[in-house]
């Protein structure tokens, strides 16, 4: 008897197929991030004049020390929307001198941007991310983040111009780089090198390089030139 009970019970339970199921509520579906520039005036630079003086892939910076607290201090509830930006890059001593030297001509006529605020480590709370191009063409990029009522720079660039993207918690520096033959104002590689968080700093994970098509490039701050046509490169590095 049981056995046919609990067939009986199957029989009923699966009916003849053609019922509606719910299977509960549909799932969303959410686009992958885009890279958005974080400031509209920063434009991929023209390339130094030597090739052999450009970084190869995934070469980005000088290795950096161990993070050390910046002197400055911390906002009520640890939120970096309350930071002075020019008193933390004037403190930070991972900041260029010539870029604190701009720094310090603010508010007068300087290559301060202003503050941009994304979350990069990933807790749902902000960073301060700032940028300034010196009068020599240098820009630097600094990220900072608060940690147990500190505050840390977990991300800097430094070099002749280039700019950076925010892609959804990442970051995307793209960088020009003139290949053998190539006009200085005219470079045909682009390099794209994406960081991200890896509980202490923002960390290079990958480099794509593209060849592409452009005209004349400009350096940060000047009047945007027209957008290049990129192709990626078969093989490249992701």
């Amino acid at each position: 008897m049981p056995a046919v009970l609990a067939a009986g019970l199957f029989a009923a339970a699966c009916g003849d197929g053609t019922g509606v199921v719910d299977a509960g509520e549909a799932r969303k579906v959410v686009p992958p991030p885009t890279a958005q520039p974080l400031w509209a005036d920063q434009t991929v630079p023209v390339p130094p004049q030597e090739p052999a003086a450009t970084p190869s892939p995934g070469a980005t910076t000088p290795e950096r020390p161990a993070p050390t607290p910046v002197p400055v201090a911390v906002p009520a509830g640890d939120d970096v929307r309350g930071l002075d930006a020019r008193a933390v890059m004037t403190a930070d001593p991972l900041v260029d001198t010539d870029a604190k030297t701009e720094v310090r001509r603010c508010p007068d006529a300087c290559g301060l941007r202003p503050p941009v605020y994304r979350d990069l480590t990933g807790d749902g709370r902000p960073e301060l991310i700032t940028s300034v191009t010196d009068r020599r063409g240098g820009t630097g990029t600094y990220a900072y983040t608060i940690a147990g009522g500190q505050i840390f720079d977990i991300f800097w660039y430094f070099g002749d111009h280039y700019a950076v993207d925010g892609l959804g918690e990442d970051l995307v520096v793209r960088q020009a780089v003139a290949a053998p033959g190539d006009a200085r104002e005219n470079p045909s590689l682009l390099y794209r090198t994406r960081f991200r968080w890896n509980g202490r700093e923002m960390e290079p994970i990958g480099t794509e390089t593209e060849f592409r098509r452009q005209p004349p490039l400009v350096s940060n701050g000047g009047s945007p030139s027209a957008s290049p046509s990129a192709t990626t490169t078969p093989g490249s590095t992701p």
